[in-house]
């Protein structure tokens, strides 16, 4: 079982639970449950709480929805994988294998007490066991979908194809767009699920009111992927182009394929990472490494247009290649100096500085 779901931050979640057959014990009845304290667990209804060899989580969902993944483990346990890594997993045997599959609701043993209080995307449900391969593609083309980070590789539906390769130092808020007609996937816009996500990337150089709306073309198995270095929301000057600071937070892109000119969206007002202001008439300039020679210092960077209040965007289309990285910058305001008899403007909030 795969998932896509927070719960609404009052009450536990269950997501599915499984019932043994007549005349099994209560302990067999097992429940896998979105906890109202940012945790997953999976708990014996009726029978002592949480199983005494598991752990909570170590991602925390509190408030954001999570990729789950529930597969059958050893001794007929059960395990949930949170975002592609594990999770949670227990030394209960549950007799769950000839029981009775319910999503969104807990068994008790007699009826259903407790039922899903939040908020489900998708979930998708397999008669079979599958192979670690087919896990991982599963929860990739989730992932996509709806801009979850993972911690794994993400693998296209052929098996084969590689569309993020973690390990580069760039493996945080990962978002992607791309077309795999193995999965029906064609995510044309994405934005990570992630609250201090401030990037949102479109195809054909567009980004639309849904996914839907945005009427670029993309080809199968072609992919355009991003993530950071989980850099602070802070301007510095190292590898920056002269008379220019960069963003601490910088980008790398991961092209699979040929996926074209993109627009690129930037909030500066994220409520979890808010961009440092402006002086007043400046704006915010994207810098992207056109060279790919993993060095911004020698670019020129590109004015952003600012569409709608704390939105900024590229004006003109923007081509990547794979590898290449980008961040934004702001220009370095020199204060004026004002000689004895002299006299100059000084544009609002400049620092004026007097010896």
């Amino acid at each position: 079982v795969f998932y896509i779901a927070t719960n609404d931050g009052a009450n536990n979640a269950p997501i599915l639970s499984t019932n043994a057959t007549a005349g099994a014990a209560i302990n067999n009845k097992i429940a896998v449950v979105l906890n109202t304290n940012g945790t997953v667990g999976n708990t014996v209804a009726g029978g002592g709480g949480v199983c005494a060899a598991e752990t909570t989580d170590a991602v925390s969902v509190a408030g954001e929805p999570a990729l789950g993944t529930v597969v059958r483990g050893t001794a007929n346990s059960i395990m949930v994988n949170l975002n592609g890594g594990t999770a949670v997993s227990g030394g209960c045997t549950a007799n769950y294998v000839s029981g009775n599959l319910s999503i969104g609701a807990r068994w008790s043993g007699s009826a259903y007490t407790t039922f899903m209080n939040g908020y489900v995307s998708e979930i998708v449900v397999y008669d079979t066991e599958l192979s670690g391969v087919d896990i991982d593609k599963i929860e990739s083309y989730l992932a996509v979908k709806y801009g979850v980070t993972l911690g794994h590789n993400y693998v296209a539906s052929d098996g084969t194809t590689l569309f993020w390769t973690l390990g580069g130092g760039y493996d945080n808020d990962i978002a992607g767009i791309g077309r795999d007609d193995g999965s029906m996937l064609e995510q044309k816009q994405s934005k990570s699920i992630n609250s201090d996500a401030l990037l949102t990337i479109g195809a054909g150089n567009q980004i639309a009111a849904t996914n839907q709306a945005n009427s670029a073309a993309l080809t199968d198995l072609q992919f355009l992927a991003w993530g950071n270095n989980d850099g602070n929301a802070a301007w510095i000057a190292v590898g920056a182009p002269s008379t220019y600071n960069l963003l601490e937070r910088q980008w790398q892109v991961q092209e699979t394929g040929t996926v074209g000119a993109v627009k690129i969206q930037l909030d500066v007002a994220d409520a979890d990472f808010d961009v440092p202001a402006l002086s007043a008439g400046s704006v915010y300039y994207l810098v992207y490494d056109s060279n790919n020679n993993d060095d911004l210092s020698d670019e020129t960077p590109v004015a952003l247009t600012n569409s709608s209040g704390d939105l900024w965007e590229t004006s003109t289309p923007v081509d990547f290649a794979d590898g290449m990285e980008f961040t934004f910058a702001t220009e370095v305001t020199t204060p004026p100096t004002i000689t004895s008899g002299s006299s100059v403007s000084i544009p609002e909030n400049t620092t004026v500085v007097t010896t």
